[in-house]
């Protein structure tokens, strides 16, 4: 999976070459395919994905009780 980042003024962002997660539902886990997180059933295959999208704004929203 390739990412790249760009800094601009402290802000990260992503450009638009990630490949999209949900790609990976139904394959057999292996390490980085789940960059934000999601769950493997018993069988070792990929059962749900997080987007970045949910990811970040779970984490604006974690970050706003501190």
């Amino acid at each position: 999976m390739s990412t790249t980042h760009k800094s601009y003024q402290g802000n990260m962002h992503l450009m638009n070459n990630e490949q999209d997660p949900r790609e990976n539902i139904g394959k057999p886990y292996e390490r980085g395919m789940l960059p934000y997180g999601g769950g493997v059933g018993a069988n070792g295959e990929i059962s749900f994905v997080v987007s970045r999208e949910e990811y970040l704004d779970k984490m604006m929203r974690l970050k706003s009780l501190l």
